[in-house]
């Protein structure tokens, strides 16, 4: 049988489970496990429940996905052409027409600002650091005092703008709150929309423009993101500052376990998880010379601005800011980890994916932390934890230290522009010769103070400000 890694409607229950049991999984994630339809009804039992295998009769077929959310198929095996291209078309339009009444519904609908205010936020699936922070913000609007959707796919259905729609329609949001997308064209005028870009989204670099709206708010990570919502002709007076801020019911100080004089690393390989730095993993020349540029400390902007647009020109980069944004990080990462194995006199562990797969790192591996209880274990061990992005310092590693009482070890990139004000609560280093006597030193105040004063509470006081400057009168529940 042709088997494709991608959804495929299949005419016999009994084809479809011998494929649905593979568990096949569509992306590196694991974020979208392959779905295997059928369309003949069968009185045959599985021995076992698959969520991806599913009954989807042709009379129904537009009904069930639409109803279901489920992902469409883009194969068919046993089912003629014709009849497999003519339900697609229909599920297209039936989407089409269900995304017009939605957004008519929710531009005609009322919003009451004297009403307990509703929040709705939308969860990709295994989207890791992002949908952690978006359950971190659900939380902190809860305790505000708002009312809030946390609306979630699983690995089988889609949250695409359907979704999103058909539960802004029910909820009638008050504020939306979106992480590296805007979004705004599903909102009803009224309601506020705040955005907050952490990574180097495409749509931050691409061609597209921001259809700004009045209620439209812009938070950025980093100084590169400022820079680029500025050129989409974004106002200044609506873009600000927000770092990654601190999960304290999660990450604190547990008395019960002894620290140990030893420096951890938490976290993956770029190379290894990040989309798309991983499609770059086996241009071992490119890696070379991005990091023998690194350890002579001359990947400066400029220089790297120079190489994305030489690399780019001859094909090595897919997208120019790909460099910067992706490769430049990974290769940091990976070097200041060399560093740390080859200068520390004390021990040193290294947690996440891919480590053990360079011999410099292999011996310091200790595997995978599967849960934040695993973390904080980890940083409560541990005197120091090491923190190694050449672009800023404030990174969700260092509030779970800072929390955990570890203290933060930071690489300080030449690149680096971001306004620190914990320098005297860390230790900082810009070269490998300034790390080993870093690991017998204590910085001069305590770093619990950095996730004290970084929090979620704080930024729903932001956003307060700014509803409280338009309606003085709204009320939480």
């Amino acid at each position: 049988m042709s088997n494709l890694n991608t959804d495929i409607y299949f005419e016999t229950f009994e084809e479809a489970i011998v494929q649905a049991r593979k568990s096949v999984w569509l992306d590196k994630a694991k974020s979208k496990l392959q779905l295997c339809f059928y369309s003949t009804a069968t009185n045959l039992e599985p021995d076992e429940h698959f969520d991806n295998l599913i009954y989807l009769p042709k009379s129904k077929f537009t009904e069930v996905l639409l109803e279901k959310n489920y992902r469409p198929p883009q194969k068919s095996i046993g089912i003629d052409d014709n009849v497999f291209e003519g339900l697609i078309r229909e599920y297209n339009l039936e989407k089409t027409k269900l995304i017009k009444k939605y957004k008519k519904c929710i531009k005609e609908a009322k919003l009451d600002f004297s009403d307990p205010l509703r929040v709705y936020l939308s969860v990709d699936f295994r989207g890791f650091v992002v949908e952690k922070i978006y359950y971190l913000l659900s939380d902190a609007f809860e305790k505000k005092g708002y009312r809030v959707k946390l609306d979630k796919n699983t690995s089988v259905t889609m949250m695409d703008d359907l979704k999103r729609l058909r539960r802004i329609a029910e909820f009638n949001p008050h504020i939306m709150f979106n992480i590296n997308r805007s979004r705004s064209e599903l909102l009803n005028e009224s309601t506020f929309n705040f955005i907050w870009f952490m990574d180097p989204t495409l749509c931050l670099y691409d061609d597209s423009k921001f259809e700004s709206r009045a209620r439209d708010f812009y938070f950025y990570l980093v100084d590169n993101f400022k820079k680029a919502l500025l050129k989409k002709h974004v106002p200044t007076e609506k873009i600000s500052k927000q770092t990654f801020a601190s999960d304290r019911s999660n990450f604190y100080i547990q008395e019960n376990i002894t620290r140990l004089n030893k420096i951890v690393f938490i976290g993956n390989d770029y190379f290894d998880v990040c989309d798309p730095t991983y499609k770059y993993a086996n241009n071992a020349e490119l890696r070379r010379k991005l990091a023998f540029l690194f350890n002579k400390s001359q990947l400066s902007l400029a220089m790297l601005h120079q190489l994305s647009e030489d690399l780019h020109k001859d094909g090595t980069l897919y997208s120019p800011e790909h460099l910067e944004m992706f490769l430049y990080p990974a290769i940091v990462r990976l070097e200041v980890l060399k560093w740390c194995a080859e200068q520390s006199e004390i021990p040193f562990e290294i947690y996440g994916k891919g480590w053990d797969l360079y011999p410099e790192l292999a011996p310091f591996y200790k595997g995978e932390l599967k849960s934040k209880d695993e973390v904080r274990k980890i940083c409560n061990q541990s005197k120091y934890s090491l923190l190694a992005h050449p672009e800023y310092f404030y990174q969700q590693r260092l509030l779970e230290a800072s929390a955990c009482g570890s203290i933060p070890v930071i690489f300080e990139g030449e690149n680096n522009t971001e306004n620190y004000d914990f320098r005297e609560h860390s230790l900082i280093f810009k070269r490998k010769s300034d790390l080993k006597p870093l690991l017998t030193s204590t910085p001069l105040k305590s770093p619990a103070a950095i996730s004290e004063q970084c929090s979620y509470s704080k930024l729903i006081e932001k956003i307060d400000t700014v509803i409280k400057s338009t309606h003085g009168g709204y009320k939480h529940a």
